[in-house]
């Protein structure tokens, strides 16, 4: 995926009507989903954002917003694979614990749809008017693939976590993360054609 500018990424929170943290020393993370829905492979974004209402950095990472294959044919969860609704999730993230490591867990409920026809493309039911919705807490993380590169793949790094796919980008995600005097943080999921 392409890299955004501080100032797409500010456009798109004012464009959503979406809560920007711009106080001294803090910094909003975001996501942002490919409509590709058959690839297990990190082709979407995690990132930053940061500003004081004037001027604005940014630092995007490659990630998957998506569960790979292995967790869409074999779902953790009797409803299917967590698949995050794209939206602002309010406080739902602090830096914590995932499989034994320091990331970011979540602490609030976020909003999800399940997918659970088992198969390896992803179904993106939160576009359907209708389609049922869950509100839980699923221990979707934020947390990184490889401990020792960059991972090419995600066939089994996410049942629905959001995943940095480079160990290198994860060190300097966390230590943003850690230098922030914001201790509580939203996740603002976009999608690609929010950017179009």
């Amino acid at each position: 995926m392409r890299k955004f500018t501080a100032q797409e990424i500010v456009n798109a929170y004012k464009k959503k009507g979406y809560k920007l943290v711009t106080l001294p020393d803090t910094v909003n993370i975001f996501g942002i989903r490919n409509k590709d829905t058959k690839a297990d492979t990190f082709d979407d974004v995690i990132g930053l954002v940061w500003g004081d209402g004037l001027n604005f950095g940014v630092k995007q990472y490659d990630a998957t917003t998506d569960p790979g294959s292995y967790y869409r044919e074999k779902p953790m969860n009797v409803n299917g694979s967590a698949i995050i609704v794209p939206m602002q999730h309010k406080q739902c993230y602090r830096v914590g614990l995932h499989t034994g490591y320091e990331a970011m867990q979540q602490i609030a409920p976020m909003e999800y749809v399940r997918d659970n026809n088992k198969d390896k493309i992803l179904d993106f039911l939160y576009k359907v008017v209708g389609a049922k919705k869950y509100r839980e807490i699923a221990a979707t993380n934020i947390h990184h693939a490889s401990k020792t590169g960059k991972s090419g793949l995600n066939y089994n790094w996410s049942a629905g976590c959001q995943v940095i796919a480079d160990i290198k980008d994860w060190t300097d995600f966390m230590t943003i993360i850690k230098s922030s005097k914001n201790k509580i943080f939203d996740y603002t999921l976009f999608e690609i054609e929010d950017f179009e």
